[in-house]
């Protein structure tokens, strides 16, 4: 059974982040099974919503970066990554010239 938990912390140590972008946003769109054979495989759907920059997007399991996308602007992504047993920290967050956005978390519980 997977259970899905959305959370949206605040970033409260300037020192630690870079600076944050407040240009555009990322909407997670769905967090879907790839298929029931290969358990721990899914598809994250996200909309990057940027006004007129090029953007590296990536996204982190468990703190560390597994996937990216590379110079891209507005639209729709799709992560296909492998999570294993127990929870899953994911975020996803972009860069535009050198600074950060603000992180999207979720947690993906797999038993």
């Amino acid at each position: 059974m997977v259970k899905v938990k959305k959370m949206f912390p605040q970033i409260s140590d300037s020192e630690v982040c870079l600076p944050l972008i407040n240009e555009g946003k990322i909407n997670l769109l769905s967090i879907l099974p790839r298929t029931k054979k290969t358990p721990g495989r899914f598809r994250i759907s996200i909309n990057l919503d940027i006004q007129t920059s090029i953007a590296n997007v990536f996204i982190t399991v468990n703190g560390e970066k597994t996937d990216l996308f590379y110079s891209v602007c507005s639209g729709k992504y799709v992560f296909n990554i492998y999570l294993k047993k127990g929870k899953n920290l994911i975020g996803i967050y972009y860069t535009i010239s050198g600074e950060t956005s603000s992180i999207v978390h979720t947690i993906i519980n797999i038993k």
